[in-house]
């Protein structure tokens, strides 16, 4: 597990905790379905920014293609 997830895991930590309470881990180990619900949250989201990132990569690559293009248009008209 890299450090990032691990940072992000103690953070999710921290925010059950703080809404549940101190207990909140203890639920935790004694609902392991619940874990594996947050983990699964987790999942959900973590493949939701790899596609914004994969479109915001594409946006930024057509943008630059745009650019590319006005340049060019801006040359023949001069």
């Amino acid at each position: 597990m890299s450090t990032s997830e691990d940072k992000i895991r103690e953070m999710v930590r921290d925010e059950i905790e703080r809404f549940f309470g101190r207990n909140a881990i203890d639920l935790v180990r004694i609902f392991p379905e619940f874990a594996a619900s947050v983990d699964q949250r987790f999942d959900a989201v973590d493949k939701k920014l790899d596609t914004l990132l994969k479109l915001a990569e594409e946006l930024a690559n057509s943008s630059i293609k745009v650019n590319k293009a006005f340049i060019r248009l801006e040359k023949r008209t001069e």
